[in-house]
């Protein structure tokens, strides 16, 4: 397993601990850097932990799954369903820089600049799966 696999695993675990502080963190930060895009996480909380714990799942998956065409393939679908959303280019580096930054603030996890690069490179690598269909 590549180091940074490995040290995003070794993170997650440590984040799978404390989703709700993540959430709240997270959402925190979303509502008050990009208010209007609150809107496409749904109206309530139930619904807003639904969607976190799909991008984490994401984020898991995407170093567990041995065939990338596969992973790919389902990334392109969530992305076209986000189209159909709404939900531009530009959200998907809002969202993914809110993740970071929440996850910055978490005392428990050991935050580092090296785990910094290792989720900031993952997010970005799944956005852009989910993006490609658009292309």
């Amino acid at each position: 397993m590549p180091e940074g696999e490995h040290i995003l695993l070794t993170s997650f675990a440590l984040v799978a601990d404390h989703t709700d502080e993540l959430e709240g963190r997270f959402y925190g930060l979303l509502d008050a850097r990009h208010p209007k895009l609150m809107d496409s996480f749904g109206p309530g909380s139930q619904q807003r932990t639904q969607m976190l714990t799909q991008i984490l799942a994401a984020v898991h998956d995407s170093v567990h799954v041995d065939e990338p065409g596969w992973m790919a393939l389902q990334l392109g679908a969530l992305g076209r369903a986000h189209t159909d959303w709404g939900v531009s280019s530009e959200m998907y580096a809002q969202v993914c820089d809110c993740l970071v930054q929440a996850l910055s603030q978490m005392n428990d996890i050991g935050w580092s600049a090296e785990l910094e690069q290792v989720w900031t490179a993952q997010l970005t690598q799944i956005s852009e799966m989910m993006l490609t269909p658009r292309r």
